[in-house]
């Protein structure tokens, strides 16, 4: 680039912004100035340069005095401008728009816009004669305004890109109307080429945004005393069988993932059953009817009686899969196995309808209404619930948090662990029971 101080001329705003052929086309213009005689001339006005600037860099290049073509202070310019201009330029459609746009603008410097008073010298040139000028369409040139009108809300770094062609006006326009800071984050990642686009820049910039404010909003949740009712904590049964004390706990309600290869959950639960369960407790296991008679031999302990089996009904019609084994898609087994003591409650039914979650106002998802229904038939206000295997699911929590009882859940992931304290925040005392409060749980753990 020739530097700005070698040339005698200043320029205009217009002729300053026109872009710059690069590679095998402005080589091709310095070899036609160098061998071939090739004299393209630069257009001076009234003291200015109105067009030329790759033909000055031309010149330089080839080591060749300029030619300066200076037109009359009384000549209209636009028509020797036009003619110079046009077929000097390979243009694509938003170089066209915003050339299109600034010519419109156009004005010696400290006259006002010709838009806005009238000149002998300057003709009042529209937006849509200078697009017909150009050959570009007008709704190009009116998205060139968008971004490089005075009233824009595009911000600085946005419309200097533009300018710059390094930013089309066209997608610019597109995302004028975003926050000024996505704005100039998504500038910034095109101008580093970490995207490709304005347009998918800010797609990734608002995605970062509001994937750092979920971030901010589950440090928050997470940043906030549980009551002392619920306990959770990153640990397995095995844990909590080191953890809990024996004889402290009421129930055990818990739906674990059915795997082949995982049956020795059951095995494990079982233990924790027979040693923390009180005299009248009971375990109760969300089963798989495909997976039944392995989960019933895991389950066998000595010191549990198995109680009954419950048939849980997760809302539609009932449906019959048919086969040798007639399985109710629609219904899962509640194994359940007792000390002692205990007891079903009084009107007890082995069937448990479950809402589907759109039927239901309470904002619960499938599991949730699940672990809720299950509470509610087998477990009394005030006693101690545990749920050893959570997973990702926050049920159980917010059942025994709804029936006024304490609660022990344990999840083996970290990351689990926080989003279900995240699902237990966010629903908060809405599935505490009507006048509820903290219960004390001092006594029961290690």
């Amino acid at each position: 680039m020739v530097p700005m101080e070698d040339c005698p001329y200043p320029f205009t705003e217009v002729a300053e912004r026109f872009p710059v052929s690069r590679g095998a086309r402005h080589a091709a213009l310095v070899t036609r100035i160098r061998e071939h005689g090739f004299r393209p001339p630069i257009l001076v006005w009234e003291g200015e340069i109105i067009f030329g600037k790759e033909f000055l860099q031309a010149y330089a290049e080839a080591g060749v005095e300029p030619v300066f073509k200076t037109l009359p202070d009384d000549e209209e310019p636009l028509p020797s401008f036009f003619a110079a201009a046009i077929p000097a330029l390979d243009l694509d459609n938003n170089q066209r728009a915003v050339l299109a746009y600034l010519v419109s603008q156009w004005s010696k410097r400290g006259r006002p816009r010709a838009d806005e008073e009238k000149s002998a010298t300057l003709r009042n040139l529209t937006q849509e004669d200078a697009a017909q000028v150009f050959g570009a369409k007008i709704r190009h040139v009116t998205y060139a305004a968008q971004v490089l009108s005075e009233d824009s809300p595009a911000v600085p770094e946005l419309r200097e890109a533009v300018l710059e062609w390094r930013i089309g006006a066209i997608d610019a326009a597109r995302v004028v109307t975003r926050p000024p800071e996505v704005q100039k984050q998504a500038v910034a990642l095109v101008m580093s080429k970490r995207a490709r686009t304005v347009r998918r820049a800010v797609e990734q910039v608002e995605r970062e945004i509001a994937e750092a404010q979920k971030e901010a909003a589950m440090a928050e949740i997470l940043a906030r005393p549980l009551d002392e009712a619920v306990d959770l904590r990153v640990a397995n049964p095995v844990d909590l069988l080191r953890a809990l004390h024996a004889n402290t706990v009421d129930a055990i309600i818990t739906n674990p993932r059915q795997l082949m290869n995982q049956m020795y959950i059951y095995s494990d639960l079982a233990d924790l059953a027979a040693h923390v369960l009180k005299a009248d407790g009971f375990l109760a296991v969300v089963g798989s009817s495909l997976l039944l008679p392995q989960t019933l031999q895991h389950l066998e302990h000595g010191e549990l009686r198995w109680i009954m089996q419950a048939n849980i009904h997760m809302g539609g019609p009932p449906i019959n899969s048919g086969g040798p084994h007639h399985l109710a898609l629609h219904q899962r087994p509640l194994l359940i196995y007792g000390m002692v003591d205990f007891r079903p409650p009084a009107g007890w039914s082995d069937l448990i309808e479950v809402p589907q979650p759109e039927d239901d106002p309470s904002g619960l998802d499938r599991d949730e209404l699940m672990m809720r229904r299950i509470v509610e038939r087998l477990c009394r206000p005030g006693g101690m619930i545990c749920d050893p295997v959570m997973l990702d699911r926050a049920g159980a929590a917010l059942a025994a948090r709804r029936q006024g009882c304490t609660f022990v859940g344990a999840t083996e992931q970290e990351i689990s662990l926080k989003r279900i304290r995240r699902r237990v925040a966010e629903v908060g005392m809405d599935s505490s029971p009507e006048g509820g409060g903290a219960l004390e749980t001092g006594g029961i753990l290690e």
